[in-house]
């Protein structure tokens, strides 16, 4: 990476920021969705035994929780250590690099 890297990918940040909630919570559901769907045959069990539907969204609720905690047990510690070690990374990446035209050569 050079000299480029903040001017022209730095109003990216914010518009990829802006979109990862939106994307997470696309995923959430999908996860959510083939975790219900295939276990349909489980719920429709629970429901004959007596379960009411407040048990069975309690159910998935937690299932999501889970997923969610998991997440961030995963990602707050990436997060932070990113964080800590950014400021190095820009300083090095900030290093200017000139190039010799080829007339210099002759």
């Amino acid at each position: 990476m050079g000299p480029w890297f903040r001017s022209d990918l730095s109003p990216c940040f914010p518009d990829c920021s802006a979109r990862a909630p939106k994307l997470t919570a696309i995923g959430l559901y999908g996860q959510l969705a083939y975790t219900v769907g295939h276990r349909t045959s489980e719920i429709g069990v629970r429901m004959a035994v007596g379960a009411s539907r407040s048990d069975i969204a309690r159910m998935v609720v937690v299932d999501a929780l889970a997923m969610v905690l998991a997440g961030l047990v995963i990602g707050a510690p990436i997060a932070l250590w990113g964080r800590t070690f950014a400021p190095v990374r820009s300083r090095i990446f900030e290093r200017r690099v000139q190039f010799r035209s080829s007339s210099a050569r002759r």
